[in-house]
This record gives structure tokens, sequence and C-alpha cells, in this order.
């Protein structure tokens, strides 16, 4: 077993970039009280100042206490010290470990500044843990990666120095220094998965192949080298495969790749898009309902935060659409912008374009949205067009155009949102005229 000490841990500190301050993140706990004793040692030769972060989870009788001892522990060996409180109380159909790592990530990332290196105190047996809890939920390479030694976090970096080093090894390293630390007894309930993984899965893994720990860690390794290639190749059909705008994806090319890379690049794609990712059977099904459809389809895969819809050749992602306004008409008066539930119109007069000011009373419309059989003499047309035909023709996706604000005086539609003014109204070079503009909360 690979002993700890401060030279081994100064030979990884060695690898990370200059920062103006290296941040601890300080639980009290056995591996974060050996990491930052061992770094107090280092203190000279670390690459920024030296200091910890406590985050009060609140959720243990004996929160307040940890948080007074964590401090007096900083305040013994000269360390600044910080602490700060997040809700973890438990959310229905969230795991607690989930979300109370997702709220103490997020407070780190909050209060990192430009270019420091936050450190948690992850050891061997914790990425062995996460690779077999990834495994029992099913992941992939990029979740069977594990955690990564150093990776960019906020403004900064978040790193891990102690991946290389087995719990039993910062034992010693506790004992051999004097070192004491808090116990949360949570960390013993089998209820959580992590606790089961390390208290029934571990121990008998561990009685069969003693090195099991240290095998896992490898077997991470080698899922985040297989993960890199997998974006390297997802990024290059990516950049082949672009559509005009980014939330869009012709089709032409992503057919001609096989089933497994047109997976692999929708997740990039959808990464791209800091969009939720989706489940395997969520591509499986944009695969099967989207890219074998016909050109017409109306058909759409969706998840919490995510919509993935076919127009003609292309596939369009964004989040889910929010409701139509609900109100059949209302008046608008166009000197202020009119917010509506799913969008804000809004005009400003100009001169020889635009609906005729002349033409209306007041400077107000009402607006009202498609029921069928709408038409419209657009300006410089010579023909009444069908408002489905033309909307056909301006390619604007169907799951829009009920979305799309009508402007009416009296019974004439004098207006379609931002993209046609009937003819008869329109104004000519010497009046004064209204311009639209439209923006669809829900649109890209």
């Amino acid at each position: 077993m690979r002993e700890f000490s401060t030279n081994a841990l100064l030979e990884v500190i060695r690898q990370w970039p200059a920062a103006p301050a290296c941040r601890v993140a300080f639980s009290g706990g056995l591996d974060s009280t050996v990491l930052l004793h061992a770094l107090c040692a280092l203190r000279e030769a670390l690459p920024g100042r030296l200091s910890a972060i406590h985050i009060n989870h609140g959720l243990h009788a004996r929160a307040g206490d940890w948080d007074l001892y964590c401090r007096a522990v900083c305040g013994e060996w000269g360390i600044g010290f910080e602490s700060f409180a997040v809700d973890a109380r438990p959310i229905r159909g969230r795991s607690p470990e989930d979300l109370a790592r997702e709220l103490r990530y997020a407070r780190l990332k909050e209060h990192l500044r430009a270019g420091e290196i936050v450190l948690t105190a992850h050891n061997q047996d914790d990425q062995a843990e996460t690779l077999l809890l990834q495994l029992c939920r099913g992941a992939g390479p990029a979740g069977l990666s594990g955690m990564p030694p150093l990776r960019p976090f906020g403004a900064g970096f978040h790193a891990r120095p102690l991946l290389g080093w087995p719990r039993a090894a910062l034992a010693r390293y506790a004992a051999g220094h004097d070192l004491r630390w808090v116990e949360d007894s949570s960390n013993t309930d089998p209820a959580f998965d992590r606790n089961f993984i390390r208290q029934e899965l571990m121990l008998a893994l561990r009685a069969r192949w003693p090195g099991i720990g240290a095998t896992l860690s490898r077997a991470a390794q080698v899922q985040a080298e297989a993960q890199a290639i997998l974006q390297e190749t997802a990024e290059s059909d990516l950049a082949r495969c672009r559509g005009a705008e980014p939330h869009r994806l012709p089709l032409d090319q992503l057919k001609a790749l096989t089933a497994p890379r047109q997976s692999n690049l929708l997740r990039c794609w959808l990464a791209s898009l800091s969009m939720p990712l989706p489940a395997r059977t969520h591509l499986d099904s944009v695969r099967a309902q989207l890219l074998a459809s016909r050109r017409d389809t109306l058909a759409k895969v969706s998840w919490p935060g995510a919509e993935v819809r076919r127009f003609q050749d292309e596939l369009w992602a964004f989040a889910p659409l929010p409701p139509r306004d609900a109100r059949g008409s209302t008046t608008w008066c166009l000197g202020a912008p009119l917010t509506l539930a799913h969008g804000t119109l809004s005009a400003r007069l100009v001169q020889g374009r635009g609906l005729r000011r002349s033409a209306l009373e007041n400077d107000s419309v009402d607006v009202r949205y498609r029921r069928g059989g709408e038409s419209i003499l657009p300006a410089g047309d010579r023909h009444h067009r069908s408002l489905k035909k033309l909307l056909q023709q301006a390619h604007v996706p169907p799951w829009l155009r009920y979305r799309l604000p009508l402007l009416y005086s009296g019974d004439l539609l004098v207006a379609v949102a931002d993209l046609w003014v009937d003819a008869s109204v329109a104004a000519v070079p010497a009046d004064a005229g209204w311009e639209f503009q439209w923006r669809d909360h829900g649109a890209i």
C-alpha cells in the first residue's frame, strides 16, 4: 500500500497551475483533517495562500458544534477560515446525497475567485465507491470515469490531491501525528447508497481481492481515457454536422453515422447547448421517432428541461416552451411594450415603413391568436394569402405558429407579429408607421 506523506503530496501539488489561493473544503472529518494538516506543513511550497471553507448542511444535531470545531482547528493552525450554510433538507424525489453534494459544490463555486483552487479530500476508496455507484446506476464511460484529480471549476479549479491514497493510509498518517477529527454518524447509515457500498459491497470485494480499491481506481482512469476519445470523436462529428444556428442540427450527415456515433454526437450537441443530458431511452427515442420520421412529423422527444423536435430536415433542441397566453384578445396601446405570458411585443415609430399610424384609432390594436382560416395581403404582394401557407413558406416551425400574436384593427388582420403587414394599411414613404418586434420567451 502506498504510504501518504507530505513529500508525496508535494509531488502532486507541483502539477497544479499557479493560483492566488488554495482553499480546502474542510468538514472536520478524517480525510479533510489530514489534507489540511499536510498542506499546513507545505504552505510555503503551495501555489497560493492556504485557507479553509466549511459548508454547514444543517442536517445533523451537532452541525453547529462541528462548525465551531473547524473554526477552532483553523485558528490553532493559523489558517484563514470561512463558514457557509446551505439548506440540504431532503426534497421528495431527490437523492439526499446528490442534493447535498450539488448545494455544497454550488456554494464553493460561488465563493471561488478567479484562478483560485478549491481542494477536496476525496481519496482512492471514494473513487472506487463512485465507480461502483455509477455502475449500479447504469452509467456509461462519462459516469464511470470517476472523479478527475484536477478540473476547471467556476472561476478557478477543483483539485482532489488525495486520490492516489486509500483511506487506511490517511488514517495511519493521522495516528502518526496525533490528529483529532469529528465523526458524522450519517456516514455509517446504510440507508445511503454510498454507505451501503462502503460497508457491505467494498468489504466483501476487499476480502476477495485486497487491492480492489486501486484496481477500481485504474478502471476509472481507463474509462476517463475512453470518454476523452468519445468526446474528441463527438466534437469532430459535430463540427461537420452543425447547422446554421447552434440549436439546429441538419440530419443528412447525422444519418450517415452509425447508431453509436449518432448517440455520441447527440449527447455532445445537447451538452454544448447547456441542456440537461438525456437518458439512453431518450436518445433511442430521438433516433427512432425523429431521425426515421417524415419531414412533416410533429413528434417530439422531451425530458425535464429539454425538448428535441424535427422540422423538415433538421433537429431543433430547446427548453420546454412556456404556455401560450390564455387570453383570447388583448388590447395593446403601441406606445409601451406588451408583455404576454409567452413573449413580448414592442413597437417603435419609423418613417415610410411598417403599419401606417393614421390607419389606427388611438394607436392601439387587438392582439389575438390563430384559430384557422386567417388570410392577409402582405405589403408588396398582389394577392391575399392564407396565413397557413405564408407560415409554411417562411419556414416557421409548427410549434411556434399558434404562438404568434395576430394584430387586428376592428375585424381586419393588420399584422402578423413582426413578419407581415397588410398592404391596405402599410406605410408609404410619406407616412409615419409602427414597426413591430416580437420575442417569444421560449424561442431560441
